[in-house]
């Protein structure tokens, strides 16, 4: 309310009662990252899914970070990052995690962009540079 400089905090959207650490709009809907509970996938006000290690696409419940990159998104977490390819539907088709086993410096990753071909990581240990073609 621009008169009164008040929030109406009434939630008209699902209740998720935990820690958000990071929210990404993904063709039409929201992905939020979660402190406990992984990724919760949203659309149309309504929770569709979770995405964490219980169906094992993702190897923390501790989501630092949300990214996207046309038909893919990325999930920053303490033990690694993910990468996720969806259809047009928005279906996930695959995901493949990243950690210190593959060559990382660190399995915390703190923050990511996806700039062309190149993922860049924000590690405890410093910038990391990931040739996505590779």
């Amino acid at each position: 309310n621009l008169k009164s400089h008040q929030i109406n905090s009434k939630s008209t959207s699902p209740s998720i009662d935990c820690r958000i650490n990071s929210i990404l709009s993904y063709h039409g809907m929201l992905l939020i990252g979660t402190n406990t509970q992984g990724i919760i996938r949203v659309q149309d006000h309504k929770i569709i899914d979770t995405i964490s290690p219980d169906n094992s696409l993702l190897p923390s419940y501790n989501i630092l970070k949300l990214k996207s990159d046309q038909h893919k998104f990325y999930a920053a977490t303490n033990k690694g990052y993910v990468k996720f390819w969806t259809d047009k539907q928005h279906h996930i088709l695959r995901s493949k995690s990243f950690s210190m086993s593959d060559g990382l410096p660190s399995d915390q990753i703190n923050d990511l962009i996806a700039l062309n071909d190149t993922a860049y990581l924000a590690t405890n240990d410093g910038l990391v540079m990931v040739d996505e073609n590779a």
